[in-house]
């Protein structure tokens, strides 16, 4: 029920991704900022349900990413996630550093329950099954041919990058999605990452994004990424 009231935001992101410009960033940005706020409540909350708050934000991203991926619009991929959201303590943070499901909740265990999944990334799977039949409705799940979810891993692995390219922590943390158990995937997208980067140049994917000053500093990052992704051991 609470996904289906936002039905209409959704289909307006998918459609902001595919036909969006980078100047229209701003305006994309200005509303994961207002649908992520916590409105104040008096009284003690649930911890699970006060974390879960900025959810709704959490899916017009992922529909933003995903319509911007389907029509190789990754300028506006990029200006929306390099965008900064202002809190509602006023703190400015990161796109991706707000609203990835990685950094909502972090009691893990309370999520599996929530949204019925055994796996590592209950959030991010919930996502995963919330558009597949949104955006590739004849695709077959675990099919050979299968193209939602090399997409779908392909979107949270930039999301992924995304966080590293603009963290300056020594820790080497990323945000995982669902690409961090599905290794074949992971595998065959850093493939084509960096041969994009290599073949492509400027142009490649990554760096239309305009997260990156050189092909050099991608190649860094992305190793980053999957060096950390090493190390989580999902199954």
């Amino acid at each position: 029920a609470y996904d289906a009231s936002l039905e209409t935001l959704i289909a307006l992101g998918l459609e902001l991704g595919r036909w969006g410009r980078p100047e229209h960033a701003r305006l994309v940005a200005e509303m994961l900022e207002r649908l992520s706020r916590r409105e104040p409540v008096r009284g003690s909350t649930y911890n699970l349900w006060s974390a879960l708050w900025p959810y709704p934000a959490t899916a017009v991203f992922y529909a933003v990413g995903l319509g911007a991926l389907e029509a190789d619009n990754f300028e506006l991929l990029g200006a929306v996630a390099a965008a900064r959201l202002t809190t509602e303590r006023g703190e400015k943070a990161g796109t991706v550093e707000r609203l990835a499901p990685a950094v909502l909740v972090s009691d893990k265990s309370n999520l599996r329950a929530l949204f019925n999944s055994d796996r590592y990334t209950p959030l991010n799977d919930w996502l995963s099954q919330l558009f597949r039949p949104l955006v590739a409705p004849h695709a077959i799940e675990n099919d050979y041919y299968d193209s939602f979810a090399p997409l779908f891993d392909r979107l949270e692995i930039l999301f992924a990058v995304a966080y590293r390219a603009f963290d300056k922590g020594d820790r080497g943390w990323a945000p995982p999605g669902c690409w961090a158990w599905r290794h074949e995937n992971q595998q065959k997208i850093q493939e084509q990452l960096k041969g994009e980067l290599g073949a492509l140049g400027q142009q490649a994917p990554l760096m239309r994004t305009g997260w990156f000053s050189s092909t050099e500093q991608a190649q860094k990052v992305l190793e980053e990424v999957y060096a950390f992704a090493g190390r989580l051991n999902f199954h």
